[in-house]
């Protein structure tokens, strides 16, 4: 039995390892400014933008951010519109059929092209205005998304999961290979670009996290380790389209790649808006902080089972969960498991 998925796309990418710690990742040394987080002249001539995933005055232990030190602002954009709102993934109805009965998902038809954009609601529970709930999305991408296009979404954090295919992702805070048997977290608010990095396509679902955020179960009586390890999780590390150049005054300066404008379709109450932007979004040079993309290989979960007699609760599966905080205690808005062999 492999430990590890010996995966037929091979990964390309290094990272960061450990669920839950502080990083700090540098495309280019010395981007991150020490110990002021708000510097007035941030290395390489970059801006300061912090991502906050949490309060701000909330549980220490619960807190979520990440510090950005990025070559353009990423609030230099126009403005935002609907788009594509004649068609249904761009404009899904609302939820509305409630019913007792056991559902399982049918096989959908899918058209031979489509991007990642081009993701269908299958249901949800919850309202991403109040942030509450969830949702669930199909995707089958046929094709990379446009070079000039990103997306984002900003109703939740999205929980990808591969059914078949593998995804190149490309984010603000750097890039992952994502593949079948592997899981991914995006943050809600990431702008990416994803892309088929060996031309097959690649079907899969999200769950769209409206509440809180994923997060590992607690062990209980089981003890320090089980289930899904921390150590096992990778994190991505620091990437930019640009280089660095020597300025005028002779300091070394960070300055974006010349691309045309960027289209960037985002994500808000189920619905698509677009707008554009002069540059490209992925010029975050360096990052600090709790608030990232990452991934996790689920053959290294590390399965409880009875060993005597009797079946353990599907609770002894679960990998991520989603805790609802003011509800009883153990209560989650989704727990993802992975039923091993």
């Amino acid at each position: 039995m492999h430990l590890v998925t010996d995966f037929a796309v091979k990964e390309k990418y290094s990272y960061h390892e450990g669920f839950g710690n502080h990083f700090r990742s540098e495309a280019v040394p010395g981007a991150v400014p020490v110990p002021n987080n708000h510097a007035q002249r941030p290395p390489l001539g970059l801006r300061t933008e912090k991502m906050s995933g949490t309060s701000l005055v909330g549980p220490r232990s619960h807190n979520l951010y990440t510090y950005m030190y990025r070559i353009e602002s990423s609030h230099e954009h126009h403005e935002f519109t609907q788009w594509n709102n004649h068609l249904e993934y761009a404009n899904p109805p609302p939820a509305k059929n409630l019913t007792p009965n056991a559902v399982s998902w049918p096989t959908f038809p899918w058209p031979e092209k489509g991007d990642w954009i081009s993701q269908r609601l299958v249901g949800s529970n919850g309202d991403p205005q109040q942030k509450t709930g969830l949702s669930i999305w199909f995707f089958h991408v046929h094709e990379d998304m446009d070079p000039q296009t990103v997306f984002s979404s900003l109703d939740g954090e999205a929980l990808i999961v591969p059914q078949f295919g593998s995804l190149d992702i490309t984010t603000e805070l750097g890039k992952m290979l994502v593949r079948h048997n592997e899981i991914a977290v995006i943050p809600r608010g990431i702008r990416y670009r994803v892309t088929l990095p060996d031309g097959k396509s690649c079907r899969g679902y999200i769950c769209e996290l409206y509440q809180g955020h994923f997060r590992l179960p607690e062990l209980g009586i089981i003890g320090t380790t089980g289930l899904a390890n921390s150590y096992d999780f990778q994190i991505l590390r620091a990437s930019f389209e640009g280089r660095v150049e020597k300025g005028l005054n002779g300091d070394q300066i960070a300055v974006a790649n010349e691309t045309s404008e960027r289209n960037i379709v985002s994500r808000l109450n189920t619905k698509l808006w677009r707008c554009s932007q002069p540059t490209s979004p992925f010029n975050v040079v360096g990052w600090q902080g709790t608030l990232y993309p990452y991934k996790y290989d689920l053959a290294r979960v590390d399965t409880i089972a009875n060993i005597r007699y009797g079946h353990a609760d599907p609770s002894v599966f679960v990998v991520l969960t989603a805790p609802s905080f003011g509800k009883a205690p153990g209560t989650a808005v989704i727990d993802f498991a992975c039923v091993g062999p």
